[in-house]
């Protein structure tokens, strides 16, 4: 399954097409200097979509830091575009690993 954002020019690709998944606007640095994050997407297996937004299994994080960015713990995977972005992918249930580690996050043209 694959998610295209026609305003924000990348498309990611999950693994798997049995999921739900939203996105939203914020604003988060995971408490790092110069990281900046302004949209969340959250993912969950489709048969538990009326928990998307208490309880996702994944989240991913579209960022932008003036510097390297070391993420807190293993529950976390990066994935740097080359127009700058940082997608930071938050795994929250350990048995979504797998499936974390195989998005694949490219810019669209």
């Amino acid at each position: 399954m694959t998610y295209t954002s026609s305003t924000k020019g990348y498309s990611l690709v999950f693994p798997s097409s049995n999921i739900s998944y939203a996105g939203a606007t914020l604003d988060e640095d995971f408490d790092i200097a110069w990281l900046n994050c302004t949209a969340q997407m959250n993912v969950i297996k489709y048969s538990d979509e009326a928990m998307l937004s208490t309880n996702p299994t994944v989240k991913i994080f579209e960022c932008t830091s003036k510097k390297a960015v070391t993420l807190p713990s293993n529950a976390f995977l990066q994935t740097a575009l080359s127009d700058g972005r940082i997608f930071i992918i938050e795994i929250m249930n350990g048995a979504w690993k797998d499936f974390a580690s195989n998005i694949k996050i490219q810019l669209t043209q």
